[in-house]
C-alpha cells in the first residue's frame, strides 16, 4: 500500500482532520454557556448604571446671607454643593452644620432666585438661594 501524498497544513486543515469531508466543519464538543453576570447584576447595570451617566453627583448653588445672618455666617455669599433633589430646608441645615451660630429655620425666610419660596422647594443647579432673618424698620 502506498501512502497518500501529504497535504499542506495551512489554514484550518490539519492531518488530524483530513478524514473529515471537505467543506464541512469538524464536530466539536459543545461549549458551556457562561452566564457572565448574575441576573441581579444585569438588572442593576441595565437600569441604574446606564442612567448614572446623566445623573449629577452634586449641584452648585449660590447662597446669600442678609442682615444678622451675614454677621453670624461671617460672609455675605457662599458657594455650596448639595445633592440633586435637595430642598431649601436641606440647604439651610447644611449651612447650619458649617455655621453653628445660625438660628433655627423657624425664624428665617428663604428665597429662591430673588423670590420668597416655601422650605420644601427643590433647588436646581445654578440657583441663587437667600436667607433673610426677621427685620424691623422704622425711623
Amino acid at each position: 500500500m502506498q501512502a497518500s501524498p501529504r497535504r499542506a497544513t495551512s489554514g484550518w486543515w490539519t492531518p488530524a482532520t483530513s478524514w473529515w469531508p471537505f467543506g464541512t466543519e469538524a464536530p466539536r464538543a459543545p461549549r458551556p454557556r457562561l452566564s457572565g453576570r448574575s441576573t441581579r447584576a444585569k438588572r442593576f447595570t441595565s437600569s441604574s448604571l446606564s442612567n448614572m451617566a446623566f445623573m449629577a453627583v452634586a449641584i452648585a448653588v449660590r447662597v446669600r446671607f442678609f442682615a444678622r445672618l451675614r454677621e453670624l455666617a461671617g460672609n455675605e455669599t457662599e458657594a455650596l454643593q448639595v445633592p440633586p433633589g435637595s430642598r431649601l430646608e436641606d440647604v439651610y441645615e447644611t449651612l447650619r452644620g458649617k455655621h453653628a451660630a445660625l438660628p433655627l429655620r423657624e425664624s428665617v425666610r428663604a428665597a429662591l432666585n430673588q423670590e420668597f419660596a416655601d422650605w420644601s422647594t427643590v433647588v436646581q443647579d445654578g440657583d441663587e438661594v437667600a436667607f433673610v432673618p426677621p427685620v424691623s424698620g422704622g425711623l
